[in-house]
């Protein structure tokens, strides 16, 4: 009632009843259908937006942790399969019946694309998804063919298994001469791109052998991150003194380089198990020790090239350059030294710096723009060749080894007086930066 004199209130002394009952239909009807579009664009604008809110939150995820800690179940899967595997010697035969064998193998892994066999290498390439023109490569001698075989195997299972596409372009190249051709065979556009190319090296592996690494400082870091989560291959003794992971037992025996970087202007990292002096050989079970640490040479190649593939930004830890270019330093007893070997030390603490601001950017940077990402790497690649400055035969001037190795024609200071150079101009290259 309160309604209709409302209305028949609001109307004017010379409208009808029903004149006023239509304007107000008409009214409601208006005020309905206002309601209705503004409700349709706020629901459009909904839709529209929940779409751009879910993808900006997936993306967030899989950048999470460097790209890694989304498919952080990948490499703990990884680690426990090839914990568990059975990886026998090698079965040589003649040189066509070990490359046939390898290609079979490869073959037989759908993860494995392109295999190519030569009288003395086989070739296998596992393309990325994201980052196909982007390469890692594995170089491997025939005493180590058995170990990256089952690797590729679990590489093959673990994609079948979770649906896991590598981000970057994995090479398999086995070699079984009696020097590497991995690098000559491959082509040329690809050399340029390739983040890290991983060589294992050393005869059939024996007890209580020791892991030794040189190659390129960034690819040396991200080898040295991936080792600190692979447990200790049966060392009683290493364990008593709490070294419970390669990376502990690796400080101590390589604060002298023990061996030499690959004559490549690539970015690179030579992996190999040697004895030393003050290492036991007298094992209860030869065997089983011999096999712990084919799995644990078979885990560092594996989460070094998951890192590798999978990490949106390489990483680079520039204290470990620090760190082993003053022990090597520190290591040379000769007074007439002094001078060359404070300015060196001048020279990589000023490099360091230089690195860890570049580091402190790369941090802070936006990480789901793709091509930003790509410009980091590729500036990361070339700091990684140009600290290992090749001569013109490909010799890294800043290789230590060579500190401590004796060279016809040259001195100890000539050696030092290379390595300023080089790392001055890195400072100079990471200055402009």
């Amino acid at each position: 009632m309160y309604q209709v004199l409302s209305i028949q209130m609001a109307r004017s002394f010379g409208e009808s009843s029903e004149f006023v009952t239509k304007r107000v239909c008409f009214s409601s009807l208006f005020c309905a259908g206002f309601l209705c579009v503004l409700g349709g664009f706020f629901l459009g604008r909904f839709a529209a937006e929940r779409p751009t809110a879910i993808q900006a939150k997936k993306t967030k995820l899989e950048l999470a942790g460097n790209g890694l800690e989304s498919i952080g179940h990948i490499q703990d899967v990884l680690i426990r399969q090839l914990a568990e595997a059975s990886i026998q010697d090698f079965q040589s035969g003649s040189s066509e019946e070990e490359t046939q064998k390898v290609k079979n193998i490869l073959n037989g892994l759908g993860i494995i694309r392109n295999v190519f066999k030569n009288e003395s290498y086989v070739v296998g390439k596992v393309q990325g998804s994201r980052e196909s023109d982007r390469y890692i490569v594995l170089s491997v001698d025939k005493d180590n063919s058995e170990i990256v075989l089952e690797l590729a195997r679990i590489f093959d299972k673990i994609h079948k298994d979770y649906n896991w596409k590598l981000r970057r372009t994995i090479v398999f190249c086995f070699f079984f001469g009696s020097s590497d051709v991995c690098h000559e065979v491959l082509p040329n556009y690809i050399r340029s791109k390739i983040l890290a190319y991983i060589a294992v090296r050393g005869k059939a592996i024996q007890v209580n052998e020791r892991l030794v690494a040189s190659g390129s400082d960034i690819v040396l870091s991200t080898v040295l991150q991936a080792i600190k989560l692979i447990e200790n291959p049966i060392t009683e003794s290493a364990a008593a003194n709490g070294k419970k992971t390669i990376f502990d037992t690796y400080e101590d025996t390589n604060r002298i380089v023990s061996l030499s970087r690959l004559k490549l202007d690539i970015p690179h990292v030579i992996l190999s198990f040697m004895g030393f002096k003050n290492t036991s050989r007298n094992e209860t079970n030869h065997t089983g020790n011999v096999i712990a640490h084919r799995r644990a040479l078979a885990q560092i190649i594996g989460l070094s090239v998951w890192r590798f593939s999978e990490s949106t930004i390489l990483y680079w830890n520039p204290e470990i350059l620090n760190k082993t270019v003053n022990q090597a330093l520190d290591s040379l007893y000769i007074p007439a030294l002094l001078n060359i070997k404070d300015t060196v030390s001048k020279s990589i603490h000023n490099l360091t710096q230089n690195a860890e601001n570049l580091n402190k950017k790369i941090n802070t940077m936006e990480r789901s723009k793709p091509l930003e990402v790509r410009m980091i790497n590729d500036l990361l690649m070339d700091l990684d060749r140009a600290l290992l400055c090749p001569d013109t035969n490909f010799n890294s001037k800043t290789d230590l080894y060579m500190l401590h190795t004796y060279v016809q024609g040259r001195s100890i200071e000539t050696h030092l007086k290379e390595l300023l150079n080089c790392y001055n101009l890195v400072n100079q290259l990471l200055q402009d930066k």
